[in-house]
């Protein structure tokens, strides 16, 4: 069942267009990564599904419904929830006061708690930092306080912008053991990734972006054996 359709999507800033016509989709459970270099136009994508970039032409469809024209603040009731890059914690808030900010639109404790416990068997960190200021803790721990925070939404669709950037590379294993937990866990995934080895090791799909367009796209097994992506993106020659 189609989740997630992108369809010619514009985007345009003060008369400089950032995406020329991008169209994508992602099935429900499925996760699905969009690769490519600074400057692709990865982010705006991501910005333009949440309402969050102005878009100047196209469509995005949630469950077959048109989402354009919709607040950033409604799509977490539709059970769409977006990790922004740069994590965007409040960083003088404890561990539990930032993941409890992320189920603020939920009325039953149960399901909080529940959230909750699934946080910390994704990143058991977190349950053993609970009231440690987030702002003192590492670059990775906090990514995975992010991750958490959008969790505790009870998302059906998890949008993720960047989550390794800036980290080591065995802290970028830890996140991403945590995200193919999570896609376990039957929660759709939509990736943005600069890392193309680390997002192809839980992507069902990929697309490729390059200056504001879908350049390539194809399944794990279709762009791991694709000679461009090979060399460009994966370093083999």
């Amino acid at each position: 069942m189609q989740t997630l359709k992108i369809e010619n999507l514009k985007v345009a800033y003060g008369g400089a267009q950032i995406l020329h016509g991008v169209s994508l989709e992602v099935n429900e459970k499925e996760a699905v990564a969009v690769l490519g270099p600074n400057g692709a136009g990865k982010t705006t994508l991501m910005r333009a599904i949440t309402g969050l970039a102005p878009i100047t032409g196209g469509d995005v469809f949630y469950q077959e419904e048109s989402v354009k024209k919709m607040k950033p603040y409604q799509f977490v009731g539709k059970g769409i929830m977006h990790c922004l890059e740069n994590r965007r914690l409040f960083s003088e808030f404890t561990v539990k006061d930032n993941l409890m900010m992320g189920a603020y639109a939920l009325n039953n404790k149960s399901e909080v708690e529940k959230n909750l416990e699934t946080c910390f068997e994704i990143f058991p960190i977190l349950k053993e930092r609970l009231s440690q200021i987030s702002q003192t803790m590492s670059g990775g721990e906090q990514q995975m306080i992010a991750i958490a925070r959008g969790l505790m939404s009870s998302p059906k669709v998890l949008l993720l912008d960047e989550p390794s950037v800036g980290l080591a590379q065995i802290v970028k294993e830890k996140i991403f053991e945590g995200l193919d937990k999570i896609k376990k866990q039957g929660v759709t995934i939509l990736l943005v990734e600069q890392d193309a080895v680390m997002a192809m090791g839980i992507a069902d799909r990929i697309y490729i972006m390059e200056s504001g367009k879908v350049v390539l796209s194809g399944s794990r097994s279709e762009m791991k054996d694709n000679p461009y992506v090979k060399n460009i993106y994966l370093g083999i020659a």
